[in-house]
């Protein structure tokens, strides 16, 4: 395959301790592989994409625009990577899950079955998206949270510790829930929100306007949680 000589000499200026023959273009889409990575024939990498260090793209994956796949990063059966987005780390994308515009996955963090990843966001540490959630905007899942279902994770809301978000709920705006929380069915948690400690928010509870639930607390049913109020049990 022709080599594009402009973007490698862009690909070496930010390399400065690779070569030239360190690198080559894949023969499915002519992006750049390090000759440290491995990359499958299968699989596709778009002419402006990398994938270097050890990291691996396998089966059917596509890695395409701008994105970047690299550290340990496995991307593979039919997940795709494009836009601006990092993948790193150890990060694990696969099935048909899509990571895409300038989201990054990184450190321990799995993305999986149809779940999306994009805007902003970040998925790492030990985190896990999987089924169909979506998160995206500036939203960021970490520790170990996981987001599954139909959930969606949003705005500038923040997921972590061992919080479990499924089902249809919802988190978003400036929300936080952390800790031990669940928060599932069609629950929604916004505003400025808090959930956390081994609290459960369900059913079709909204807790919103400056919130607080926590401790023990669970809360069910077509509540609403809002003007500062805070509920512990």
């Amino acid at each position: 395959m022709k080599t594009n000589k402009k973007f490698l000499e862009q690909i070496l200026s930010e390399f400065p301790n690779t070569k030239a023959e360190d690198w080559h273009r894949h023969s499915n889409g002519g992006g750049w592989v390090y000759k440290t990575a491995k990359v499958a024939e299968t699989a596709f990498v778009g002419g402006n994409a990398l994938v270097y260090d050890n990291a691996k793209v396998l089966d059917n994956a596509k890695v395409g625009d701008n994105a970047r796949v690299f550290g340990e990063a496995l991307v593979y059966d039919d997940a795709i990577v494009y836009g601006n987005t990092n993948v790193s780390g150890k990060a694990m994308i696969y099935n048909k899950a899509r990571v895409y515009d300038k989201a990054r996955v990184f450190d321990n963090a799995m993305v999986f079955n149809c779940a999306l990843i994009y805007g902003n966001a970040m998925i790492f540490q030990n985190a896990k998206v999987y089924d169909k959630a979506m998160i995206w905007d500036n939203a960021m899942i970490f520790d170990r949270a996981c987001a599954y279902n139909n959930a969606k994770v949003s705005d500038n809301a923040k997921v972590y510790g061992k919080v479990q978000i499924h089902s249809m709920a919802m988190v978003y705006d400036n929300a936080n829930v952390y800790d031990n929380a669940l928060v599932y069915a069609e629950a929604r948690v916004f505003d400025n929100a808090n959930v956390y400690g081994n609290s459960v928010v369900c059913d079709k509870v909204w807790v919103f306007n400056n919130a607080m639930v926590y401790g023990n607390a669970v809360v069910s049913g077509s509540t609403m949680v809002n003007r500062n109020t805070k509920i512990c049990e």
